[in-house]
């Protein structure tokens, strides 16, 4: 009995290459020292310390990149027409996104209005039949 139980590992189960031990409590009790918390998949992976460490530093050098680039058409005296022409297109972009956006959100306000008036009106009907 005290064999089976033990084969049960902790409600896993045996695996297929386990044997019969001939001292359960001691096998399962030395399952206990070698049970490996963090897989080798998962031990291998990053830690959020040493991400968020990496990423500060490059977010840095982003923006350090931003910082060149800006002081390099500063002196270039902003004739880069390409870069003018996407600038454009992209602030462009992010006002029709805008627009959209408000469209959308006055549509929806359009919308209430008129549920509140036909609730309203529902309302007074039913006020005066009474």
């Amino acid at each position: 009995m005290r064999e089976a139980i033990a084969l049960n590992r902790f409600g896993l189960g045996a695996k297929p290459t386990d044997r019969v031990p001939s001292d359960p409590r001691g096998w399962l009790l030395g399952q206990l020292g070698s049970f490996e918390a963090r897989p080798p998949a998962i031990a291998s992976a990053m830690t959020p310390t040493y991400f968020f460490e990496h990423f500060a530093e490059y977010r840095q050098a982003r923006r350090a990149a931003k910082e060149r680039e800006g002081a390099a058409m500063e002196a270039d005296g902003g004739n880069d027409s390409m870069q003018g022409d996407g600038a454009m297109a992209a602030q462009g972009r992010r006002e029709d996104r805008r627009r959209q956006r408000r469209e959308a959100r006055d549509a929806e306000e359009e919308s209430e209005m008129a549920d509140d008036q036909m609730e309203a009106r529902e309302r007074g009907g039913r006020e005066g039949g009474d």
